[in-house]
């Protein structure tokens, strides 16, 4: 029910917080409104996808409010849901109101559970800037648009390869740094032939003569040749009969090198005529996660076949032509930053030290360069000089080992242009992208860029980087080796994230309550409600509720912290589509009208999040059940006005922020 009378107001106050009501709006008076709002310019929360509506704060010139600690009960909360996307226990409440260190210990608890891997996933795909791929992105890596096979499957492996590989180190203890020098890479079948497949030059690949066959013969058996033959004689069995002008049986032609990528995939093509056949990759070859380590190849032509899929089914070792190191070099990361014979790696280099270091390469960097423009001296204007001094031989790691399509260099030239390195007091002349990658992950920026990432991702803005705890968590993280679960445990642990005490960030800007973006509310949906994926089927409803995303030559995140009336009007939305799902859904549903007092203490407990133990319960538990009342009593049907109780929960201030 979306009539306004029926929406109870709540005010829930004493925490450092504004006053709230329990409807959609958060509502806050202009006297404390300012608390859900970040007042440094730069300390993060952008413009990118909501308005701030509302009433306005105070001027970014005013000093903060005096801080006030938060309660247990409110960063217990906070933090289980980061990294769980679950409610709290009252049980853990209790025990971190009683003994403030028994945070330390919950924390390392919910580290161990797969929901935390699983937001982990999604932190490093856009902390790796792996946008999704897409056939037109691949393009750009010179690989032709693929036939009618679906490709889903690969382009969900390319955007996965990093992040599965930043979690198994994160699970196996290995420094966290090594994956920006690592030549050793999560891999499926089908992204190891990819792999070995973009490793070669397409103008080489549209000579090769592969034989293809259905008929069988005495020297063309049924069902193929041995696999050890089929590759060396690139000769394979399909099982669809084909014939036409451009393919006859047996087929023997320089097939295109997109031809054969197709036929791998279950689709064999003579001329303008497309047969579907079995494909060489199965299913599993998607599914088979296991690490492979990229080698060099003596020449091009003792590199991986991409079509040997026998072989790299139990590959541990993929020797290749093109040197690979670290996450830059990975197709998922340069498919998103493609380059062209203009801009010549200067915009991948700069996302690679943003991605690496959190850094930017701006100009203000006081390291004197190494080597001078090279080529570039001739069009840098006096203004853009400084930069220039840095990238232009910076990016040429990257001309050395690969073309603008990202494919292996022919150039001889440019094979051979001299690279330096020279940046945050940092200088390192020579060397190859592996040593471009070496120097990269040993750089001292690397702990305080990824700690910087790490708070953007609990609060939607970042922390002053002179302040003595944000340089004691940087600290800690190279201290332990880089190892990703130390930062994590350190940073939930910190007033950084808790708001359990002041820190010198907090002297210049607030404590910040962000509004819940979009891959934190949903997580928090999908496993608080039991369902798979909540916006499924809302179109681009969703879209109006900001995502975490990256931008161009930018070293903060795109974030929002602040609702506005966009925010609210879609959470809402959300939440009434949902609750037709939840409340006398398909069944399993998860709510009965006939038993709204059952409903009414999960919404709270678990929708909203505030168990036994939380001061705040009862206010809200109260509140839900005058809705519920009201709706009834305006001769709303049971099974509407439980719908329009759980819209209120789903869509609460407490449901819709992080840290309140």
């Amino acid at each position: 029910m979306r009539d306004s009378k029926l929406r109870t107001a709540v005010l829930v106050r004493g925490l450092g917080v504004c006053a709230l009501t329990l409807g959609v709006a958060f509502g806050c008076s202009s006297e404390e409104s300012t608390s859900l709002r970040s007042r440094n310019p730069g300390a993060g929360g952008g413009t990118g996808g909501a308005s701030t509506g509302g009433t306005e704060g105070p001027s970014a010139d005013d000093p903060p409010p005096p801080f006030v600690p938060l309660a247990a009960e409110v960063y217990v909360s906070k933090v289980k849901n980061l990294l769980t996307g679950l409610p709290p226990t009252s049980e853990e409440i209790r025990a971190v109101n009683g003994d403030p260190t028994k945070l330390a210990g919950l924390v390392d608890q919910w580290m161990a559970t797969p929901n935390f891997e699983e937001k982990m996933a999604t932190f490093f795909q856009l902390s790796f800037q792996m946008s999704p791929v897409t056939a037109a992105s691949l393009q750009e890596l010179g690989v032709p648009r693929p036939p009618k096979a679906d490709y889903t499957a690969l382009y969900a492996n390319i955007a996965e390869m990093v992040p599965r590989t930043a979690i198994d180190a994160m699970k196996s203890g290995r420094p966290f740094n090594e994956l920006i020098s690592t030549r050793s890479f999560m891999m499926t079948t089908a992204l190891a032939s990819f792999m070995a497949y973009v490793d070669r030059d397409q103008g080489a690949l549209g000579k090769e003569a592969h034989t293809i066959y259905n008929t069988p013969t005495a020297t063309l058996p049924a069902g193929g040749l041995a696999a050890a033959d089929a590759v060396a004689g690139k000769t394979w069995f399909v099982d669809q009969p084909f014939a036409n002008a451009k393919c006859t049986d047996p087929s023997t032609t320089q097939f295109h090198a997109s031809d054969m990528l197709a036929l791998m995939n279950g689709q064999l093509r003579c001329g303008d005529t497309t047969i579907a056949v079995t494909p060489m990759l199965t299913a599993a070859d998607y599914t088979d996660w296991h690490l492979v380590e990229m080698t060099d190849a003596a020449t091009a032509d003792t590199a991986a076949l991409f079509y040997d899929v026998p072989t790299l089914r139990t590959a541990t070792k993929l020797p290749l032509a093109m040197k690979r190191a670290g996450f830059f070099t990975m197709p998922g990361f340069l498919q998103t930053w493609a380059t062209n014979k203009d801009n010549l790696y200067r915009l991948t280099t700069n996302q690679t030290l943003i991605v690496a270091l959190g850094v930017s390469i701006d100009g203000t960097d006081s390291t004197v360069p190494l080597t001078g423009l090279g080529a570039a001296a001739t069009h840098v204007q006096a203004p853009c000089v400084g930069c220039h001094q840095i990238i232009e031989p910076m990016k040429n790691y990257f001309r050395q080992s690969m073309s603008i399509t990202y494919r292996p260099q022919l150039d001889k030239t440019a094979s051979t242009e001299a690279a330096s390195f020279s940046l945050g007091g940092v200088s390192k002349s020579g060397g190859t992208i592996a040593d471009f990658a070496t120097t990269l992950a040993s750089h001292p920026a690397v702990g305080s860029g990824w700690l910087q990432k790490l708070l953007y991702w609990s609060d939607s803005v970042g922390a002053d980087p002179t302040d003595p705890e944000f340089q004691r968590l940087a600290a800690g993280f190279a201290a332990s080796g880089y190892k990703w679960k130390q930062l994590v445990h350190d940073v939930m642990t910190s007033p950084l994230v808790t708001g359990a005490a002041a820190t010198a960030t907090f002297d210049k800007r607030e404590f910040v309550v962000s509004l819940a973006r979009r891959q934190h509310y949903g997580y928090a949906l999908s496993k608080r409600l039991g369902i798979a994926d909540p916006f499924l089927g809302m179109g681009n409803l969703p879209s109006n509720i900001p995502a975490d995303e990256f931008a161009r030559a930018a070293v903060e995140p795109a974030l929002n912290a602040t609702p506005g009336m966009f925010y609210r009007a879609s959470v809402e939305a959300v939440c009434e589509r949902l609750a037709a799902i939840v409340v006398d859904g398909p069944a399993p549903s998860k709510y009965a009208s006939a038993n709204s007092d059952a409903a009414n203490v999960d919404m709270v407990t678990n929708v909203i999040g505030l168990p036994d133990a939380d001061s705040r319960q009862s206010i809200l538990m109260d509140a839900l059940k005058a809705h519920y009342a009201a709706a009834i009593a305006a001769k709303a049907k049971p099974v509407d006005a439980l719908r329009s109780t759980f819209t209120v929960a789903c869509s609460s201030p407490v449901t819709a922020a992080i840290g309140l």
